[in-house]
C-alpha cells in the first residue's frame, strides 16, 4: 500500500523545485528523449514495448530487451518477474497510467530493482493538464500530475534528475498554443503538452 504521508513529502519536494507545470522544459517526443538518455554501451530495457520501435532510435552499441504483456508481441519477456538481469537505462512509456494506484509502488519497486547501480529510468505519462490526453484512452486508470509522478519516483528510492512536458504537435500548431493561446491556457489552468517525463537515477 502507499504511504500517503510519504509521497505528500516527496510530492511537495518536487513542487518546490518546479513551482508548476509550466515551468518545465519542453521537448518534442518521449523516445528521442530517450535516445537523447541513453549512452552507447548501454543496455535498455522498456517496459510496455509494443513493437519494439524504440530500439532503432538508441545510440549505436546499446542493446535493447523489451517486455510486454501481450502475447502476440515479440517481447524478450512477457512477464516482469521473468526479468532475471539489470540493466543501464528501465524505459516505460505511457504505462503506468495503466495501473490502478495502489499497484504502482510495487510496480516501481520492479521496475528499480531491473537497474543496476546509477542506473536512469524514464518514464512518461499524460499530462493531466491536457484532458483529451488522458481521457482519449478508457484503458487509463490513474491520472498523475507532473509532481506526483516526481514524488512516486522518489519514493521508489530513485533521484530525479529532470521533469519535461512533451509537445509532439505541428511547429505551427505548438507556436500558436505558446505565443497565442498560452496565457489562456495558464488562466484556465490547462496546458498543450500533451505529456509529462521524468528522468531520474538510481543511487
Amino acid at each position: 500500500m502507499i504511504s500517503w504521508s510519504e509521497l505528500a513529502r516527496h510530492r511537495r519536494a518536487i513542487a518546490k523545485r518546479w513551482r508548476s507545470v509550466y515551468t518545465l522544459p519542453t521537448v518534442r517526443r518521449g523516445k528521442a528523449l530517450v535516445a537523447e538518455t541513453v549512452r552507447p554501451g548501454w543496455s535498455v530495457l522498456e517496459i510496455g514495448a509494443g513493437d519494439g520501435a524504440l530500439a532503432e532510435r538508441l545510440p549505436a552499441g546499446a542493446t535493447y530487451a523489451s517486455m510486454d504483456i501481450d502475447p502476440e508481441v515479440d517481447a524478450t519477456y512477457h512477464d516482469l518477474a521473468a526479468i532475471d538481469r539489470t540493466f543501464d537505462c528501465v524505459v516505460a512509456i505511457e504505462v503506468i497510467e495503466h495501473l490502478v494506484v495502489d499497484d504502482i509502488p510495487a510496480w516501481l519497486e520492479r521496475l528499480v530493482a531491473c537497474l543496476a547501480p546509477g542506473g536512469t529510468m524514464v518514464l512518461t505519462t499524460p499530462n493531466i493538464y491536457c484532458p483529451s490526453a488522458f481521457l482519449r484512452d478508457a484503458t487509463h486508470r490513474t491520472p498523475i500530475a507532473y509532481d506526483e509522478l516526481g514524488g512516486l519516483v522518489c519514493a521508489a528510492g530513485l533521484e530525479v534528475k529532470a521533469l519535461y512536458r512533451i509537445d509532439g504537435d505541428a511547429l505551427l500548431r505548438r507556436l500558436v498554443n505558446r505565443f497565442v493561446l498560452g496565457w489562456v491556457y495558464r488562466l484556465m489552468r490547462l496546458d498543450h503538452a500533451q505529456r509529462i517525463a521524468v528522468v531520474a537515477k538510481k543511487p
